[in-house]
């Protein structure tokens, strides 16, 4: 993997599976929502054969399940909910690369499309937290 490392990065995983059934791809993109939230066409090769490498070890100790839509399901449904009535505040087909908690906000750093994206969010009279773009932007290596 060392040596092709770029080369694995640079591929979807789903390169990797057309030769074989297609349940297999099925199963992957079951399974990669649910340990690292993308199916196997838009996770990176290294990730899904990384993945492959380590429940093939003979010292294996894996107990992960998948369910059908991964945890992205659960995802579908807080959205279904929540986007009536908080819809000004939400930032849907984004990846949350991190979020720092502070004492009065809520620094937010997402992935859009292929650009970073920093939001701060400040809390209001009643503790609300929003996230607001920021000027300023790097893209995404």
């Amino acid at each position: 993997m060392e040596k092709r490392g770029k080369e694995f990065d640079d591929k979807p995983f789903s390169d990797f599976l057309k030769e074989y059934p297609a349940e297999v791809k099925q199963w992957w993109d079951n399974f990669g929502p649910s340990n690292w939230g993308a199916t196997s066409d838009e996770t990176a090769a290294i990730i899904g054969i990384s993945a492959l490498q380590e429940m093939a070890e003979e010292s294996r100790g894996d107990d992960r399940y998948t369910w059908p839509g991964g945890l992205g399901a659960i995802t579908k449904k807080l959205t279904d909910i929540l986007q009536p009535k908080y819809k000004d505040r939400m930032q849907t087909g984004a990846t949350t690369v991190a979020v720092v908690s502070e004492k009065e906000e809520v620094q937010v750093t997402y992935l859009l499309g292929r650009r970073i994206e920093d939001g701060c969010g400040q809390g209001g009279d009643h503790g609300d937290a929003q996230v607001h773009h920021a000027a300023h932007r790097r893209r995404a290596a």
